[in-house]
Formats: C-alpha cells, structure tokens, sequence
C-alpha cells in the first residue's frame, strides 16, 4: 500500500454528539456516538453532501496518517496492550488515560503477514466500507456500525483507530450468561442487531460474517451492540426488478455454526468438484459456478444469533466438523415447535384483562413466548425466497410489542 506523501500528519479528535438514536429496552432514545466527518477537500472542509462522501469512500484508497514507528502509538494514546492476536492481524486496546470516552482500539494489520494473501487486498475494501457505512450523515447517526477514527501506518503495520466498546465481545456476555438472557434483554439485544443488518442491506451491503463474535457492546448499561469486523463484507447489485443479484460462490468462509443451509451445500459441492478434478487431472474444463444471495445468508446467520442469546448455545445438536452430513441434515430441518416438544414443554393460552390473548411454552420455570418462536422460525427457513428480510425482522411483533 503507498503513503501519500503530501498527507500531513494530523492526529485526529473525536467529537461526541448526545442525539444519536438507538433502541434501550424496546424504546427509541438518544445514545452518545462518535461523530465522523466525510473525506476532506485541498481546503480542510468536509464535502457538502453524505451522497459525495459515499462516491468517495466506495471509490478511493483509504489514507493513512503516516508516523515513524510503534512508539509514536504510544505517544499518541498513551500505554498500549495488546489484548487479542490473530492469524493477520492483532487487536490492541490503548490507556483510559483521558477519560472513558477516549480510550480506543486499535487493530493492527502487520503488512508482513498480509504480504500476498488474500487479506492484503481485501482490507482497503474492509475500512472503506465501514468507514462509508459509520458516516452519521448517511446513516441518520445510526450507532450500530463501528466507526473509524483514524488510520496510521508505519514500515511494518498498519494501525486502524476504532472507538473502545467497553461492553466487550457480544459473544462472552451470552456465553458468561449461561442462557439466563430474557426475552426483554433478548430483544434489545437482538433488535440493535437486526437494525444493523437492515441499515447495511439498505446501502446494497452484505456483512456474510454476522455473528456473536462480531458484535461489541458499547457498555453494558445500554448494551447497545455494534456491529465490527467488514473483512467479508461485499456490496450488492440489484436486478431490474429491484431484487439483489446472487453472488458468485468462489471459496470457504465465515464461522460454520452460522452459515445458511445453501451456502453450506454450495461449499460441499464445490468443495467436491475440486477434490475430484484433482483426482482426475484434468483442469480443461472450469468448475460449475454456485451462486448465493449474501443479504439471505445475514439473515440466517442473525436467527442463529437470536438462538444462542435466549438459549445460550448454539442451535445444532452436533459439532459441525464431526459429520457433514448430519450438519447439512440438521440446519435444512428446523422445527423449532417439535423440539420444544420433545424437551417437555407446552403451549399455554393466557387470557389478558383487555382480552387479548398470548401463548407461552412453558416447563416448570421455563417460559418462552410463542411469538419469539415464530419470530425464529420465520428466520431459520430453509428456503432463502422464504426467509424473513431484515425489514420484516422489524415489522414482527416480538419486537414492536411489549411482550410479557
């Protein structure tokens, strides 16, 4: 990656504006977010528009801030410590030395790992995407997409400056929960997260790696979660009829426990056509092209995610890398009403004194609404065309209802 060397170095200051709206138990409030501008012009100022700010981030390199050296890091934020590593990069967290509003995370690409891999290329389109997505005058100051302060980059790494959730990894807050989660927890929860997905499918943008992992809290007063890490992200085209063009499938990728029942299928036979290419040695004739529709596989991938926080694991009976088979025979099969069944539970009819009426499955002190279920299985549909779309997520009444 070349450093424009006409780039000044300048450090970046966050702002904080307090009207930025995000759900809190069920109702619209005003959460503080980090407020972003638009790329500069030669004069400083921001571009007019969100529409010029959105050509340009969709279509220009990201710039970096160029600085010496890892040291000049810790010159800028303080005292760095590095608190997760991966196979190309690492994730730092920097000093809470100006307060809690300032403390950032810094993931950190270190070039010699990226060199010729996949990754190296792909991570210019991560941070363009995220940062064209976080820009609050196009997203109507939506904090559920993890903004981007700053870029900095040395000889060795590149350092990508990210707000501190100090709420953590959704993941270990449902892990740690032990499915004690509630389906009043659970909503919140769940409905930041599909306003997410809606947010980004409704700027023709496939996150393809929605999960647990992928989500921080932005504290846990609000638990707000966050949606981070656009490394598999891909922009959608749509056909004439306004529906989304299917993406051609060209290798493996996201966390297995939640990809789609077509996805997986399409993997399994790629991957089989390939083995028996192989075999034979003849590479004349190209491989069968699969295609998929990267917004249905967020979709599945989001009902997954509802799954693991009211029950606190994962829906599939069976360790995914045991059989292929049996996985593929599972996630093509969800009945979740017969599996409530065959763990004891039953459906009661409860008579409101309005006169409405609403169902519970229930089992000793076990209680689960009929419409959160209906809610999963309008999600977890086999057939894309028939699974729910984030909109529809929404629009159901488990979310826009206060259920008891």
């Amino acid at each position: 990656m070349s450093i424009d060397p006409s780039y000044q170095v300048t450090y970046e200051r966050t702002a904080f504006k307090p009207n930025l709206p995000c759900f809190v138990n069920g109702e619209m409030v005003y959460h503080p977010a980090l407020v972003l501008g638009g790329p500069a012009d030669e004069t400083g100022n921001q571009n007019q528009s969100a529409e010029t700010s959105m050509n340009m981030n969709m279509n220009m390199s990201i710039r970096t801030v160029l600085i010496l050296d890892r040291k000049e890091i810790q010159t800028i934020y303080g005292c760095v410590k590095i608190a997760q590593k991966a196979l190309y990069d690492e994730t730092a967290m920097t000093a809470q030395f100006l307060g809690p509003e300032e403390r950032k995370a810094i993931k950190i690409f270190i070039k010699q790992k990226i060199r010729n891999t996949p990754i190296s290329e792909d991570y210019q389109s991560e941070l363009r995407l995220q940062k064209y997505l976080s820009d609050p005058e196009l997203n109507n100051g939506n904090p559920t997409v993890m903004p981007i302060d700053t870029v900095l980059e040395d000889t060795n790494n590149i350092y990508v400056v990210l707000p501190y959730a100090e709420g953590g990894e959704l993941f270990e807050y449902v892990a740690t929960s032990a499915g004690q989660i509630g389906e009043k927890e659970g909503r919140h929860l769940f409905q930041n997260m599909a306003m997410s997905v809606a947010y980004i499918h409704s700027k023709n943008v496939a996150h393809r790696d929605v999960s647990l992992e992928n989500y921080v809290l932005s504290n846990l007063r609000d638990k707000i979660p966050i949606l981070i890490d656009f490394g598999l992200a891909i922009t959608l085209e749509r056909d004439d009829d306004g529906s989304w063009k299917e993406i051609e499938y060209q290798q493996p990728f996201g966390k297995p426990a939640y990809l789609s029942p077509e996805f997986f299928l399409i993997s399994r036979l790629h991957a089989k056509a390939k083995k028996e290419q192989q075999q034979s040695g003849d590479t004349s004739k190209p491989l069968k092209r699969y295609s998929y529709d990267g917004a249905k596989q967020d979709i599945w991938a989001l009902g997954v995610c509802l799954w693991m926080i009211l029950f606190g694991r994962n829906p599939w009976k069976i360790p995914y890398w045991k059989s292929d088979h049996n996985y593929y025979r599972i996630v093509t099969k969800v009945d979740l009403r017969g599996w409530l069944m065959s763990k004891g539970l039953k459906l009661n009819t409860y008579t409101l004194e309005n006169g409405s009426q609403v169902q519970f499955w229930e089992k000793d002190q076990y209680r689960l609404s009929e419409e959160v279920v209906d809610l999963l299985q309008n999600i977890l549909r086999q057939d894309p065309e028939d699974r729910y779309t984030a909109e529809e997520i929404l629009r159901h009444p488990w979310i826009t209802q206060d259920t008891l």
